[in-house]
């Protein structure tokens, strides 16, 4: 069936009034300036839809609709699923033959060695020729701290990481135009480590081959790309613009996770690149009641699904503003959006994580100990968004009540309109 043809069933039953599934691939096939527009567009004027734009202001209805996602995404030669929020996570790429993994236990079912020890990552380390010199001696040390710290660490992408990666030392000029970026790079889909050895030290190794190697991997599996990664490729639908754009989400996060795991690796106490990142990410993780290791595990995909459950109805939202604090800084944009801040953030997800269990009559009391320990388990007094310039700054006493005291602006607001109410 052509494109036409397509159109051309669609409105027939689009013409009966009930199909919505209809009326929305017709409204953006229309609003994306589909080939076929011609051909649609005069039927359209004698059936239930009155206005491209009386469409277009009810599209977010139809958001969730996995045959939608399945017609767009497929034409593109994508595997969608539909996550909430307008996104959908990718699950296979099929021009570039890149199949993603849901987490580190989908991923090990392609691997020989599923669930590696520590003393195969040493023995994976002492193996690989490239791995030699200070970059051996760090990278133990620093497997050894984890290994203290976290005996029960998935490492399976460690593991094929380790094996397989090539370290390339290149120059800082090198390195910022290849790159755009300085000290050293992971690339999983090339397997390797671009390092500049003139200021390297463990901190970067460690962040780099433990920090992000521990949970973002690729390997060639029957002429088939497997890859697995923290942060989610996802197809984003703007549908009042009829856009539709691929891009990561969680990115932030995967760099905050990386500075989680090199502190551990370096015995290092809040002294990353990425220090609010990692700092959200904790805050994100202990609220919900999700170890690093499950982090690590199921990455950006498995903490939205918890936070839903953990009565947080906007979780994208709170991982993107991150997504796009980092991006401002890589950026060197100053003019930072005022919800990415990081006081912001913090305010709308905990106030979204309480708001529902205010209406539901659980202790406040209970409810705002545990926001209060999650806030004072912290490394920083003070916490800072860039390195060379600070794009945001937050004193964590100061946010612990500033917080503290809109949840109590909540229960009183709601208290108010029960009384209304009765």
């Amino acid at each position: 069936m052509n494109k036409i043809d397509i159109n051309q069933s669609l409105i027939k039953k689009l013409k009966k009034g009930k199909n919505k599934i209809a009326s929305f691939i017709l409204a953006t096939t229309i609003l994306s300036g589909c080939e076929a527009n011609k051909e649609i567009c005069q039927p359209i004027q004698n059936t239930t839809v009155k206005s491209i734009n009386a469409v277009s202001e009810n599209l977010n209805s139809y958001v969730n609709e996995q045959r939608m996602l399945n017609y767009y995404t497929k034409q593109w030669g994508y595997d969608c699923q539909d996550i909430g929020n307008n996104f959908s996570k990718v699950k296979m790429d099929f021009n570039k033959n890149i199949y993603y993994c849901d987490s580190l236990d989908e991923f090990r079912k392609y691997v020989d060695k599923a669930n590696p020890t520590y003393t195969d990552v040493r023995e994976a380390i002492k193996n690989n020729t490239s791995i030699t010199g200070k970059y051996e001696e760090w990278l133990l040390e620093g497997l050894n701290n984890l290994e203290m710290k976290l005996p029960d660490l998935d490492l399976v992408a460690l593991y094929q990481n380790i094996k397989n990666i090539s370290i390339v030392e290149i120059t800082t000029e090198e390195m910022y135009e290849k790159i755009r970026t300085l000290g050293a790079c992971f690339s999983p889909e090339e397997g390797k480590v671009y390092i500049d050895p003139t200021i390297v030290d463990s901190y970067v190794i460690c962040h780099e081959i433990l920090g992000h190697g521990i949970s973002t991997v690729q390997i060639l599996k029957d002429n088939k790309y497997i890859q697995y990664k923290t942060d989610m490729l996802v197809l984003y639908a703007d549908f009042q613009a009829a856009e539709y754009n691929f891009k990561y989400i969680g990115f932030s996060l995967e760099e905050g996770k990386a500075d989680l795991i090199t502190d551990i690796a370096t015995q290092t106490v809040s002294g990353g690149p990425y220090d609010m990142e990692a700092e959200q990410l904790r805050i994100f993780t202990e609220t919900c009641g999700i170890p690093l290791t499950d982090y690590i595990k199921y990455g950006a995909a498995g903490l939205i699904k918890t936070m839903r459950k953990s009565d947080i109805n906007n979780p994208i939202d709170y991982i993107v503003s991150v997504d796009t604090l980092l991006s401002s800084v890589r950026s060197h944009e100053f003019d930072l959006p005022n919800n990415s801040k990081m006081e912001s953030n913090m305010k709308t997800f905990f106030k979204d994580y309480v708001d529902d269990k205010i209406k539901n009559g659980e202790n406040l009391d209970e409810i705002k100990n545990k926001i209060k320990l999650i806030l004072e388990n912290t490394s920083y007094d003070w916490i800072n968004a860039g390195e060379l310039f600070v794009y945001d700054s937050v004193k964590m006493e100061d946010l612990k009540i500033e917080i503290l005291r809109e949840i109590d602006e909540l229960n009183k607001t709601e208290k108010s309109n029960t009384k209304v109410l009765k």
